[in-house]
């Protein structure tokens, strides 16, 4: 059966949302926890921000409206990505590797292959994961913890290509074009702030969906996802979305 948490506290804080995060991740070992932890960057890119939404320079809004224009099309999506997470205070880069799934407007499921297995499956208003060390699957209610429903529905914006909606967390810029790249950079009363310096993403030539995606962090790490072998509206069984233990 799967392991439900409910009891997660909710406080907006940058310190209270990784602890809250990091229990969704109950007593995993340092090898597990490192690899978990290059996916756990992502979840910074959900960071809650009071306030009025902010309306992007008129160029820029007509990219992220053409872009949102083309992904608009693409209802169900398969794609394999490589992660790579560079640190500054050691000579060393740690490489992920897996396939992304998407079918609008609410399933997302990342399935990473190496160095570790491991799943994370989004689908309505329910988190569930896997890992092979423990083989088990943590199951989560999104209707318990408000933060993570914010999560949630980041990653789902992120990946879906609905750019506009991240203008009340981040200033937009477009960074080049041909290919086209845009430059995220979080509001200053964002908590996203903290552990996020920049987001740039690229676009295919087609502009639609992600080529690659880089985020930078304050503290000089920087993260770099590169999408290939992308398949837009696969038909997707269900198999993509089921979280269960592995026959060992």
């Amino acid at each position: 059966m799967p392991q439900t948490h409910t009891d997660i506290a909710c406080v907006p804080t940058s310190k209270r949302v990784g602890a809250q995060v990091w229990q969704v991740f109950p007593a995993i070992s340092r090898r597990r926890k490192v690899c978990v932890g290059q996916w756990l960057i992502i979840l910074n890119l959900a960071g809650w921000c009071p306030g009025a939404e902010p309306v992007p320079d008129a160029p820029v809004q007509d990219v992220l409206a053409q872009l949102e224009k083309n992904f608009a099309d693409v209802k169900t999506l398969r794609t394999d990505f490589v992660q790579e997470k560079h640190l500054a205070i050691f000579a060393q880069t740690i490489y992920l590797r897996g396939s992304l799934f998407l079918q609008k407007p609410d399933r997302l499921a990342w399935h990473m292959q190496e160095p570790v297995r491991y799943m994370l499956v989004l689908a309505g208003q329910t988190l569930r994961q896997w890992d092979e060390e423990s083989n088990q699957v943590q199951q989560t209610p999104l209707s318990a913890n408000p933060i993570l429903q914010v999560v949630a529905e980041q990653l789902r914006r992120w990946f879906g290509g609905e750019y506009t909606g991240l203008t009340k967390l981040y200033d937009v810029s477009v960074a080049g074009r041909s290919p086209t790249s845009l430059e995220f950079k979080p509001r200053k009363d964002s908590m996203t702030a903290t552990a996020v310096k920049s987001v740039r993403v690229t676009f295919r030539e087609d502009e639609r969906y992600l080529s690659a995606l880089t985020i930078e962090e304050p503290n000089g790490d920087r993260t770099s996802i590169v999408f290939t072998n992308t398949v837009m509206n696969p038909v997707l069984g269900e198999s993509v979305w089921e979280v269960k233990p592995h026959a060992k």
